[in-house]
């Protein structure tokens, strides 16, 4: 019936009319097929009728996996309208996650105490920024009032040398849990017990040259009480593998902290880097949709995101703010020239770095002198660089991966980092403080950086070697009141209560947010060992 008042035919026989039968295929090939594939709808009719049926099937016939697909979807979209379904009554029957309440639950500056609960992915010993900077989150959470506990990677004996390079060993998470309370109550004595602490197990990835949870982090939250408030720092990081529930039906607000661009990382990885890259970059948008309320980006050198919202939400400790202002009283203490502190990878500028001090060479004819400190993976690659340079021949390495406020390093004058893989590059916030000039590259990662007396910034080669030698030649300017304000971690901590703020825009959740949750929940099960 279909068929015929589709071409228009008079109601006569379909055998004796071939026109319709003609028009009838080309109009009516993938509707005619794909109806009878998912619904098993069989014609009834006469004999003479059936047969043609068969044979237009024959000739037309939808290939099986076009079949399956189709069935696939539609499973798929009826299961979405039905969890979605069932997932609306539960919320009206669950007062803490209305909207309205939601948008309360974003404001960390509302009366009274909050449960904050921190995620990271490094862990001290290892002094890298996403070790260092939730701590000290942490810590400035506790001052101002609120619970705070905070989760840490595990990583198994065999692996720490890759991420810790000798500098400690922990047999067990209590083994390491000394250790960190041992550090905060250097930092901060009299707290070491207050926050809590818990562990998740880890693997270290040398292509990321990271720690990436095994297993469902979340499954140790299924015994708390009430979940309040989540920052997870580097969200993508922690949950591209992640095929447990979603933080956002754990606690009742969520914030990721974007540190890393590991674009830039994937990038690099041999000839299919761009084809990671951008793998990589739809991945992050989903995992961020599905697990986070909200997402801050400490600088615009991080890709689009959903939910986001640009703001650097990191400070630096008292004791660089202290160092400043010693140098700016005593600026003869800065004895020596450039340096530059961070790991041992090449993502982290050392190409970049290498490249500027040929260049600096070819049009000066002077050699940079610089001081390397850090170690890592790359570090054997990385000296063999310099070592068949001779434009290189000022670069000296020191292989300790000393703490930036070390005595050591107070006697630079210049901090030299030319990267542009970074976020926001927590050393070079370090060396401000201490009342340093940092010469950087006029990059977004930066952005936040160039309003600083202290910084010099270059977007070219030529500019770079006038930039070294200006920054050579230059004493420092002691630090303003608005610029140690700035940096310290009191300001951040208020622009992070302002980021953090739930969008008045936005909607408590994404119409497909179920629906991309189950896909990637399905992949990384599959992914499982």
């Amino acid at each position: 019936f279909l068929l015929r008042r589709w071409v228009g035919s008079d109601g006569g026989r379909l055998e004796e009319d071939e026109r319709v039968l003609e028009v009838g295929r080309a109009k009516t090939r993938w509707i005619f097929e794909l109806w009878r594939g998912l619904t098993g709808l069989m014609r009834k009719g006469k004999e003479e009728e059936r047969k043609v049926d068969v044979e237009i099937v024959r000739r037309n016939r939808m290939p099986w996996y076009v079949a399956v697909i189709g069935m696939v979807v539609l499973s798929s979209v009826q299961r979405i309208l039905r969890d979605e379904e069932e997932e609306r009554r539960r919320e009206m029957g669950r007062p803490g996650k209305t909207q309205k309440l939601v948008r309360a639950a974003s404001d960390l500056a509302q009366s009274g105490p909050r449960d904050i609960v921190i995620v990271t992915t490094a862990s001290l010993p290892w002094m890298t920024g996403t070790s260092i900077n939730p701590l000290i989150r942490a810590l400035q959470l506790l001052d101002v009032g609120h619970a705070v506990t905070l989760v840490l990677p595990f990583l198994p004996p065999e692996e720490q040398d890759q991420a810790f390079h000798g500098s400690a060993y922990f047999d067990s998470q209590q083994d390491q849990e000394t250790f960190v309370r041992g550090w905060i109550r250097e930092q901060a004595p009299g707290k070491e017990e207050k926050m809590g602490l818990l562990f998740y197990l880890g693997k270290y990835s040398v292509d990321f040259g990271s720690i990436l949870p095994v297993g469902d982090v979340t499954e140790i939250f299924q015994a708390a009480p009430h979940s309040d408030f989540c920052i997870l720092e580097e969200p993508e990081h922690l949950t591209w593998f992640h095929f447990g529930r979603r933080w956002t039906d754990i606690f009742d607000y969520v914030v990721g902290i974007m540190h890393t661009n590991y674009l830039a990382y994937a990038w690099r990885f041999g000839f299919f880097g761009p084809v990671k890259t951008v793998f990589l970059y739809g991945v992050n948008l989903l995992v961020c949709e599905i697990h986070c309320n909200r997402v801050i980006k400490l600088s615009d050198a991080v890709q689009y995101l959903p939910k986001a919202t640009t703001c650097n939400v990191h400070g630096v400790r008292e004791r660089f703010l202290t160092i400043g202002m010693d140098a700016g009283t005593v600026p003869q203490d800065f004895t020596q020239g450039a340096y530059f502190l961070g790991k041992m990878a090449w993502e982290k500028g050392y190409r970049h770095l290498f490249i500027l001090a040929t260049a600096y060479h070819r049009r000066t004819q002077n050699i940079l002198s610089i001081v390397l400190y850090g170690n890592g993976h790359d570090l054997p690659a990385i000296r063999h660089a310099c070592e068949v340079n001779p434009s290189l021949a000022g670069v000296k390495f020191y292989g300790d991966a000393l703490d930036h406020g070390s005595p050591d390093l107070r006697k630079y004058r210049v901090f030299l980092n030319p990267a542009t893989s970074d976020v926001i590059c927590t050393a070079t916030a370090e060396a401000l403080a201490m009342g340093k000039i940092v010469v950087v590259r006029k990059h977004p990662s930066n952005a936040f950086f160039s309003i600083f007396r202290n910084c010099i910034t270059f977007s070219s080669e030529d500019d770079f070697a006038q930039a070294v030698d200006s920054a050579m030649s230059m004493t420092p300017l002691p630090l303003s009141k608005e610029e140690r304000s700035a940096l310290s971690w009191t300001a951040a901590t208020d622009r992070l209560v302002d980021a953090s703020r739930m969008d008045p825009n936005s909607p408590l959740r994404n119409k497909f947010g179920l629906a991309l949750h189950r896909f990637h929940r399905a992949f990384t099960q599959f992914l499982r060992p």
